[in-house]
């Protein structure tokens, strides 16, 4: 009997991490999703995952916080044995990130003015646009199939030409 392969994709419950787990689960790849604060939200995508078949859960990391990893770490192994039957996963899908965490009296308008930011991004990119969801999960879920089998030890970049 074959197995369903597992990922174990960070910051998995929404945005391009969330378009990465659905795709990998169309692909028939079983999910450990992670979220920084939104169960809810979790739960959601958890609840989206099984209604295309296939097998999720979902485990609370703050990636931020490095001290908390060995305690993750177990909680993944205890996932895996009651939720999936199995002691390991296949791919690990570093998506979850930090960002700028500074005093706000230290903090600069240039530091928090996002649109600023996404038209730089936009305009040095071959699309002339920022990337979204939909352009990132599908290639991971492709690079984590049998289809991709033949590639091997590549650097592949999903942003739209960026910097072209």
């Amino acid at each position: 009997m074959k197995t369903s392969k597992i990922a174990l994709v960070t910051g998995g419950s929404r945005g391009i991490g969330k378009n990465i787990a659905l795709s990998l689960a169309q692909k028939g790849i079983q999910v450990v999703l992670t979220y920084h604060s939104n169960q809810a939200e979790a739960q959601a995508t958890v609840a989206e995952i099984e209604a295309l078949g296939q097998k999720a859960v979902a485990l609370p990391l703050n990636v931020a916080d490095s001290s908390s990893f060995g305690a993750f770490s177990q909680q993944v192994i205890a996932a895996l044995q009651t939720g999936f039957d199995i002691d390991r996963f296949d791919f690990l899908i570093n998506n979850a990130g930090t960002s700028l965490s500074a005093p706000i009296a230290e903090t600069t308008e240039a530091q928090t003015d996002t649109p600023a930011m996404r038209e730089f991004v936009a305009s040095i990119t071959a699309l002339g646009r920022v990337g979204l969801p939909d352009d990132v999960g599908g290639v991971v879920a492709f690079l984590c199939s049998e289809e991709a089998k033949w590639v091997n030890g590549q650097r592949i970049e999903v942003t739209g030409g960026m910097n072209l």
